[in-house]
């Protein structure tokens, strides 16, 4: 995308006829079924996957206001609207008070963007506390998971104690050492356009954290450089980057 020449190409154009057609299609299907709260709900949430030059924002704000007045409890709803007022009407605040709705009734990703917006509106925000309760909560993947890895990330990419983290990703590591959690991660405290690989970023940072002058607990360093020795020995080839 950030090459100007791709908006030229054949891949670029098949692109946006497909996000044009689905939006042709949403439009249809609200056509059809004008009086059915499900149909809207499940047209909102995806009409807000496509990017937003595709859509008419006055539109999905009445869908919005019309779903709140007839499944108003609904959780795909709640957690939908917030994704309109967060990334469509640009309202954080509103945004948070649909995520936490959608939380309390137990949505997984309403609670992640909940953590996620309340970070990034508040540089005191610490969310460990709230991690560790969705740990207990979703106990099955891939949920449990996820949260465990988030936590881990936040002690490595907030807090910068890679020992902390370490021991919180052993949670996972200890369940299954090549869990697609740490292999395809997007953490929700930095700010990336595509998922790390945990197991490179971490075999990097034990190598950095070598020349300091305070070394590494042994046993968890051995126990995990042995992890990666076992099942990705290629990433001991890769040299350090500091």
């Amino acid at each position: 995308r950030e090459d100007e020449n791709f908006y030229r190409t054949s891949l670029y154009q098949a692109i946006n006829n497909m996000n044009k057609k689905a939006v042709e299609l949403y439009q249809q299907a609200l056509v059809f079924r004008p009086n059915c709260s499900y149909t809207y709900i499940r047209c909102l949430n995806g009409m807000l996957k496509l990017p937003r030059k595709y859509l008419n924002i006055g539109q999905l704000r009445r869908m919005v206001e019309k779903v709140t007045t007839v499944a108003p409890n609904n959780t795909m709803f709640l957690h939908s609207a917030g994704v309109f007022y967060l990334k469509m009407d640009y309202d954080p605040k509103k945004a948070l008070k649909f995520f936490e709705m959608a939380s309390e009734q137990g949505n997984y990703g309403a609670s992640m963007d909940a953590i996620r917006l309340r970070f990034r509106t508040n540089e005191q925000y610490n969310p460990v506390g709230r991690l560790r309760k969705l740990i207990e909560k979703f106990s099955a993947r891939p949920h449990h998971e996820d949260a465990v890895t988030q936590l881990g990330s936040f002690y490595l990419f907030v807090v910068r104690d890679l020992e902390r983290a370490l021991e919180v990703y052993n949670l996972v590591l200890q369940r299954d050492p090549e869990s697609r959690a740490m292999l395809v991660h997007k953490p929700i405290f930095v700010r990336m356009t595509r998922p790390i690989n945990l197991f490179e970023v971490l075999v990097n940072e034990v190598r950095v954290y070598e020349l300091k002058e305070r070394p590494l607990d042994q046993a968890l360093k051995e126990g995990f450089m042995s992890l990666v020795a076992q099942y990705f020995p290629s990433l001991l080839e890769q040299e350090v980057d500091t």
